[in-house]
């Protein structure tokens, strides 16, 4: 070479040894391969550790980053979400580094709220300062999982309200905040099943990052919950993750109850009999609160219809415990003549709060044609009786107007006045029987009539009625036929010598009294007027004695006793025909109570007749309805 080109492939050789001389290189890897390398919740975080190595041989300068490729996450995800940390904790964006260097960094990556679920790259950049031109690139992947996140929240924490059967509803907010659509199975759970606490919609499907609807809590708030404080609990669950659960407590308070309830009893199905002797039905009140509790009983009725509760104190029912039923032994008849709907209300009130329910029984009263009951044939003369005896009968036809039913069929009998004869009734195979569709039968009375009643008769020929009372399920009807009575002996007519003489005995009485008064009056005022005088002037008393019985000493004769004479013109007008009479007849109330004593039968039970039973059927039959409570 000349002297120039030499100089010139000197100068090319010092640039290559000079350039192959400087070297700089480095390298970026996780310390820990996993693939993701990390998984973070929408508004969560997380940490990578990375490892930086100079493997150049000069010293040199790197600036860190990272970013998202995907051009999908713009707006997203970006630099601003990779940070890095030195492993001491300081945030590094610059390292430098000696030949063959080591360093540790953490790069912490941070993923928004309502971040959809997906794996996304990240790529790690380590970009060289001048005159470093060598670039480190690690590329990781960072997934955000399905975020399962429902809020439930009811408009109101807790609720006090009685348990009366008066729907309460809350209203309950489901919010969604998971980061994907979802659909949740909703249910109500709590520690007391009488509440039968529900939701309106056993499933929802909401939208991510914030879907919303709205429920209702139904609370029945039913009878007879005991008195307390109550959890109630409201539970989502994912059906894309059933491990996934939501739940909202609230909390119900039942205070003291005090509630009754009164059933209705439809007997209009049934035709009444209007007079008859009074019948029973039972009819239930319940107590439905949660404490025990006694009810004041009140009955509203017509006017024509009688009825009373047996077994009641002070017009109370005694303690009921909640939850259970009391029956009342309710007593009713109807008036005679009565025709049509009638209406019995009872009325039950608590006595711990006032709190009240009212019930009814319906009846229908009257005759609808289904029952014909014929003339009676009068037989052995008991249309007129002149004599005491036990085997008058009255004969009555009963035709059913039915085309198609039978019926079940009760007679009875009735009396215009208790007291007139001493008995009458059915006959025992005739009280109760099942007349056919167009069918007849013949119902027989027997009327028993004592000397007593005839004698005590109010009047020498007395009529009365005697009246077959037929009942049956379809019908009631009633038949009514005269019998008349005779007094034995007759109560004389016209002016009565016995009554005229007696009056004029009282009137000679009544005279003589006054002569005697006047003549004592007369004896009185002489006395006095001599008062004055010395007493010697009254000397001639001493001759006299007294002759009323019992001052002398002397005994009057018995023969001239008022009931001993019979001078017709003496003071007494003759008075022994009078004291030789029979004593007159007893009172004839106190008879009739001891009639009706007599008649009434056994004693009736503190509940009441039997449901269903007649004053005639108990007075023929308690006795044996007694025996037989007594044997079950």
């Amino acid at each position: 070479y000349g002297s120039d080109e030499a100089a010139a492939a000197a100068n090319q050789w010092t640039a290559l040894i000079a350039k192959a001389a400087y070297r700089a290189s480095v390298t970026l890897a996780q310390e820990t391969l996993a693939n993701p390398a990390a998984i973070i919740l929408p508004g969560g975080k997380a940490n990578v550790t990375m490892d930086l190595k100079n493997t150049g041989n000069q010293y040199s300068s790197w600036s860190l980053g990272g970013l998202f490729p995907d051009p999908l996450l713009e707006g997203k995800l970006s630099t601003d979400n990779v940070k890095w940390y030195e492993v001491a904790g300081d945030e590094a964006s610059t390292i430098n580094m000696l030949p063959v260097e080591e360093a540790s960094l953490n790069v912490e990556v941070t993923i928004p709220e309502g971040m959809e679920p997906g794996t996304y790259e990240l790529r790690l950049l380590a970009n060289p300062s001048l005159p470093n031109t060598f670039q480190a690139v690690s590329t990781i992947y960072i997934e955000v999982p399905v975020n399962h996140d429902l809020a439930i929240a009811p408009v109101k924490n807790a609720l006090l309200a009685p348990a009366d059967g008066q729907l309460q509803t809350v209203q309950v907010f489901l919010f969604n905040y998971g980061n994907t659509e979802d659909t949740f199975d909703i249910r109500v759970d709590t520690d007391n099943w009488k509440l039968e606490a529900n939701i309106s919609s056993d499933e929802v499907t909401l939208e991510s990052n914030g879907g919303q609807i709205t429920l209702s809590l139904i609370l029945p708030m039913p009878e007879g919950v005991e008195n307390g404080t109550y959890r109630v609990s409201i539970i989502g669950t994912s059906q894309s993750n059933p491990s996934y659960q939501s739940v909202s407590n609230f909390y119900l308070t039942v205070p003291k109850t005090y509630l009754v309830e009164v059933e209705d009893r439809d007997l209009s199905q049934e035709v009444f009999a209007a007079g008859t002797d009074p019948r029973t039905l039972k009819w239930k009140i319940s107590n439905t609160g949660n404490e025990d509790d006694a009810f004041e009983i009140e009955l509203d009725l017509p006017s024509d219809v009688t009825a009373f509760v047996a077994g009641l104190s002070n017009g109370r029912t005694p303690y009921i415990a909640p939850g259970e039923d009391y029956n009342l032994s309710v007593s009713y008849s109807f008036a005679a003549g009565v025709e049509g709907p009638r209406i019995i209300k009872l009325k039950a009130t608590s006595i711990e709060s006032e709190n009240s329910a009212e019930g009814e029984a319906r009846f229908e009263v009257g005759t609808v044609g289904f029952l014909l009951v014929l003339p009676s044939s009068s037989q052995s003369n008991a249309a007129e009786i002149y004599e005491s005896g036990d085997d008058y009968i009255l004969v009555f036809t009963i035709r059913s107007a039915h085309p198609e039913l039978e019926q079940q069929i009760r007679a009875d009998v009735e009396l215009d006045n208790l007291w007139t004869v001493y008995d009458a009734r059915v006959a025992e195979d005739d009280r109760n029987f099942v007349l056919a569709a167009g069918g007849s039968r013949n119902v027989t009375i027997h009327i028993d009539v004592r000397d007593e009643n005839l004698e005590n008769l109010a009047a020498n020929i007395v009529d009365f009625g005697v009246s077959l009372v037929v009942i049956s399920d379809l019908d009631t009807t009633t038949k009514t036929t005269q019998i008349t009575l005779y007094k034995p002996d007759p109560i004389p007519e016209g002016t009565d010598v016995k009554e005229v003489g007696w009056l004029a005995a009282n009137f000679v009485l009544v005279a003589v009294g006054m002569v005697i008064m006047g003549a004592v009056l007369f004896s009185s005022f002489r006395v006095l007027r001599s008062a004055r005088a010395p007493l010697e002037e009254y000397s001639s008393l001493g001759d006299y004695s007294m002759t009323v019985e019992g001052w002398s000493g002397e005994k009057k004769d018995t023969s001239q006793l008022p009931s001993a004479d019979d001078i017709a013109n003496s003071m007494y007008g003759g008075s022994k025909e009078l004291f030789q009479q029979s004593p007159p007849p007893s009172n004839p109330v106190e008879q009739l109570f001891e009639a009706v004593q007599e008649s009434t039968g056994p004693t009736i039970p503190e509940g009441g007749l039997p449901e269903g039973w007649t004053m005639e059927q108990w007075q023929y039959y308690g006795k044996q309805w007694l025996e037989s409570q007594k044997e079950e």
